[in-house]
C-alpha cells in the first residue's frame, strides 16, 4: 500500500491572494498550482541547501502537469522568489535550486 504524504500549507499561504515582487514592489496573483509548486519547492530547500530536481519530479510531488510546473518555476526565477542556475549533473543540465524565499504575501478581500 502506498504511504500517503501530506504537504503543511499555512493558512495564510492558502487564503493569500497573491504575493509581493521583493524589487518591485508589483502585485503578483497566485494560482492553487503556483501554491503547489511553491510548497513542495519550499520543503526540498528545507530539506536540501542545494538541491537538482528535475521538473518531472517537481511536477509529479506537487501534481501540476509538466509544461504548468515548467512555466511556474521560470515566473518564480524570474520574479526572485526561487534563486536557481543552471548546472550540470553528468551529462544532463538541470536547475540547481539555491533557495527559495518567503512570499510577502496578501489577501483582496471578496466582495458579496
Amino acid at each position: 500500500m502506498e504511504e500517503t504524504i501530506f504537504y503543511k500549507y499555512p493558512e495564510k499561504l492558502m487564503r493569500a491572494t497573491g504575493y509581493i515582487h521583493p524589487s518591485s514592489g508589483e502585485l503578483i496573483e497566485l494560482t492553487a498550482n503556483e501554491k503547489n509548486i511553491y510548497v513542495v519547492m519550499k520543503k526540498r530547500n528545507a530539506f536540501f541547501d542545494k538541491h537538482f530536481d528535475k521538473q518531472e519530479d517537481i511536477s509529479e510531488l506537487s501534481g501540476v502537469s509538466l509544461k504548468q510546473t515548467g512555466r511556474i518555476l521560470r515566473s518564480f526565477i524570474d520574479n526572485e522568489i526561487i534563486v536557481a542556475n543552471k548546472g550540470s549533473s553528468g551529462q544532463h543540465k538541470n536547475w540547481r535550486y539555491e533557495k527559495v524565499a518567503p512570499l510577502n504575501l496578501y489577501q483582496q478581500k471578496t466582495q458579496g
